[in-house]
């Protein structure tokens, strides 16, 4: 999420997110799925949030490392104009959320997202999709700008959000478009590589002259996976180009999106041979959430 962008609620609860998980295939889930997700997970609880550092919220029930609001923003906040000089903020602000809201949906959009494929990619695979992604989206200010060109006061030439709180309104006019915080690009990664997972995979069956029966119900499946992914790109896109919602970092997910994809097509092309390619990025292969790979619904928000 960029600080271009107000707190939301969450765009899965944690009923939902609960209720999904008990309904796909987690029983085949290790503890070494666990070990690829945890130093993640840890880092998006252990990092407190910007408001609970300005004392805008309480902090959480669980120790957090005791950073201040000016270190968190110089620090843990990307902003372009200050690479190369802080070179490590384009991964730290990956890890470092506006308030609980948006860690709290993002913790739990990276534990459905990145479970289920951390056998696939391995230690290595799930950074270099997730944080590749986060990098890609952070990079891109252009989007950023395309999004907030109707919010520009043209006299001034400064973001004029009056229905912002002061705090935050503040934030929009020093440190946007350029600033960015949030997981949920990196979150939109691994979509994206879920994805293109299943895709491959119905591919795969054709190749291997399956039968109809397998064909038609592995397609089904994969469909029923497309579909809402299809419709959320679309969607993003829409509400990109139309400016729409800065509680929403449309270009962010977008691009996080199509990283996950060039990761998976990058990981068939020059994976080194067909059980490299079966097993994807990482050492031991795995299905995704809907036995074929395919990604849900949106889950993150940048």
């Amino acid at each position: 999420r960029t600080l271009t962008q107000a707190a939301t609620p969450g765009l899965l609860t944690a009923s939902q997110a609960l209720r999904r998980m008990a309904a796909v295939g987690w029983r085949n889930l290790s503890l070494v799925d666990a070990k690829v997700v945890a130093p993640y997970a840890v880092a998006f609880a252990a990092i407190p949030t910007l408001a609970a550092a300005s004392g805008r919220e309480h902090y959480p029930p669980w120790p957090v490392l005791p950073l201040s609001t000016t270190t968190l923003l110089n620090h843990f906040t990307f902003v372009r104009a200050k690479l190369p000089a802080r070179w490590w903020s384009l991964l730290s602000s990956a890890f470092t959320h506006l308030d609980a809201n948006h860690r709290d949906s993002n913790l739990l959009s990276l534990l459905f997202s990145a479970l289920p494929l951390a056998r696939r990619l391995g230690s290595r695979g799930m950074a270099a999709v997730f944080l590749g992604g986060h990098i890609a989206a952070a990079l891109n200010t252009r989007g950023r700008v395309l999004q907030l060109e109707r919010y520009v006061d043209r006299s001034t030439g400064r973001l004029a959000p009056s229905w912002l709180s002061a705090g935050v309104a503040k934030l929009f006019n020093t440190a946007s478009p350029q600033a960015a915080l949030g997981g949920s690009a990196g979150v939109f990664a691994l979509f994206g590589f879920d994805l293109c997972l299943g895709v491959r995979s119905g591919l795969d069956l054709l190749r291997r002259g399956a039968s109809e029966e397998q064909v038609v119900g592995e397609g089904l499946r994969l469909l029923l996976g497309l579909l809402p992914v299809v419709s959320m790109v679309l969607s993003e896109h829409r509400s990109l180009e139309a400016g729409e919602s800065l509680s929403v970092a449309h270009a962010a997910h977008l691009t996080g999106f199509a990283w996950g994809v060039a990761c998976c097509v990058a990981s068939a092309l020059f994976g080194g041979g067909e059980e490299t390619r079966q097993r994807g990025v990482g050492a031991a292969p795995a299905r995704g959430r809907f036995g074929t790979g395919v990604a849900g619904r949106r889950l993150g928000r940048e």
